[in-house]
């Protein structure tokens, strides 16, 4: 953690090394708060460095609770000194809370210096880990960036080595998924992953990772979800209509949509609105939900890693050059958006078609997300008085939520 306020040096002057979380202080009240895009979170002179960095948050309960909720930052450090506060009083700590100041303690004596007033500050296990040392240049993700490359210059080798005919990217992304990836529903999708390069990769050393530190957002990212949504994307590509939907989908947005519907229509008595249930559930930061925050980074990076490969780079190098510092990432739901949809419009009426579309695949898709969880289908849902309106509610919902993201940028 870095705390920044105005007029002090950027935390690159001070050595912090990029990817660390730094708080910028909010020193006011927050009723509402307008995304400012990241780079904001510090002065117009040193903007052009800043989003290298994992924003976070200092200032009252109020105030982090909102700057949260609208720019996604990943700790809250929260002054709450000053219980009797309006921002503080009857606001209870947020989610991402990681410092909260409850005391100060006066008069501290100093061996030959005069006494000083410090915090006594809480700090919640498990949160931001802090600053371990200065002037380094390496992501987060440096140690995946690395095992990647690793993984696909074996693939190379069992290719050259076995004669298999499928390119090293996608049999890296078979490994990475091959462990929660492959059961009967996804080989319906993408067909068998070669079991010979897995005990192969295996017999090199390789384990599948099970997540890594986004070097943007801070968050952990789940590996295996992002290559198996990787591997759809590059199997199958985008429907030339981008307002079409297809079974690649499935593999990532379409098939966390679905889970999330199903939670929708099991939370009806409290959510009778899905737009409403989207705005408090959908992509949130630090709120449990079938479709959260790090969902949609995975179905945003696999499909844009896909089709990076599919562009003709290597696994390897599109890993790498999204997440270095600096890289790609940073702009994941801009490019997301605008890669897959385009327009407001297609990406609405492409929610629609995931839960809708008459087709076999997706029949199955949705017996397995929707109708064995004993919620109702979404085509019985439409064709009940008022049910269409329940549905494009849910729809624009999901919409919205895509589009906050990019705004956020």
């Amino acid at each position: 953690m870095f705390r920044s306020l105005a007029g002090q040096p950027h935390p690159k002057e001070g050595g912090v090394p990029l990817g660390e979380h730094v708080d910028p202080g909010v020193d006011a009240s927050c009723e509402t708060v307008t995304p400012p895009g990241r780079e904001r979170a510090f002065d117009d002179r040193n903007g052009a460095v800043s989003a290298a960095y994992v924003h976070g948050v200092y200032g009252s309960r109020n105030v982090c609770i909102n700057v949260t909720n609208k720019t996604y930052a990943r700790y809250s450090f929260v002054s709450g000194m000053s219980w009797g506060f309006s921002e503080n009083l009857g606001f209870p700590l947020p989610a991402n809370w990681a410092f909260n100041q409850i005391k100060e303690t006066s008069n501290i004596p100093i061996g030959g210096s005069t006494p000083i007033d410090l915090d006594n500050t809480v700090w919640r296990p498990d949160s931001d880990p802090g600053i371990s040392s200065l002037n380094r240049n390496a992501s987060p993700a440096g140690d995946f960036i690395t095992f990647i490359s690793g993984l696909h210059l074996a693939a190379m080798d069992y290719k050259a080595s076995h004669g298999s005919a499928r390119d090293a990217s996608k049999l890296v992304m078979e490994f990475m998924r091959s462990r929660t990836y492959d059961n009967v529903q996804w080989r319906a999708i993408l067909g068998n992953i070669d079991h010979g390069f897995i005990s192969y990769a295996k017999s090199k050393g390789f384990k599948v990772v099970e997540e890594f530190t986004d070097p943007v957002s801070g968050y952990r990212i789940g590996a295996e979800h992002l290559f198996a949504t990787a591997d759809g994307h590059y199997v199958i590509a985008r429907p030339s209509n981008q307002m079409s939907v297809n079974e690649g989908d499935i593999t990532g947005w379409g098939g966390d949509l679905m889970a999330f519907y199903t939670d929708w229509r099991d939370s009806e008595e409290k959510y009778a609105s899905g737009k409403e249930f989207c705005n408090a559930k959908l992509a949130k930061p630090g709120v449990s939900s079938s479709f959260g925050f790090t969902d949609l980074i995975e179905d945003a990076d696999g499909y844009l890693i896909a089709r990076a490969i599919r562009n003709g780079k290597d696994i390897a190098t599109a890993v790498r050059e999204r997440y270095s510092n600096g890289g790609t990432a940073l702009n994941r739901f801009t490019n997301y958006f605008q890669q897959r949809w385009g327009t407001a419009s297609n990406c609405k009426q492409s929610a629609w078609n995931v839960l809708t579309v008459t087709d076999p695949i997706f029949d199955i898709a949705r017996s397995y997300f929707i109708t064995l969880n004993l919620a109702m289908y979404p085509n019985a849902l439409i064709n009940m008085p008022g049910g269409s309106d329940k549905l494009d509610s849910f729809v624009q919902g999901y919409t919205d939520a895509i589009l906050a993201r990019v705004g956020a940028e």
